[in-house]
């Protein structure tokens, strides 16, 4: 049996775009230094899962 997905944690702090010219993975990587820069992710805390980034990028691992 399935279980339900949780909801993301968290999201991208600006537009994500897919079918921009920028590569997703830079796209992530910018996002996770907003976020660390702008203190939501305080020094010794963890980063998002890689699952919880998958799901708030809506991405997969490869491609």
């Amino acid at each position: 049996m399935r279980t339900q997905e949780q909801p993301c944690a968290w999201s991208p702090a600006s537009p994500f775009s897919p079918e921009g010219d920028t590569p997703r993975y830079i796209q992530v990587a910018d996002a996770l230094r907003h976020r660390i820069l702008d203190g939501e992710f305080a020094a010794n805390d963890p980063l998002p899962s890689e699952s919880e980034t998958v799901r708030a990028f809506d991405i997969s691992r490869v491609r």
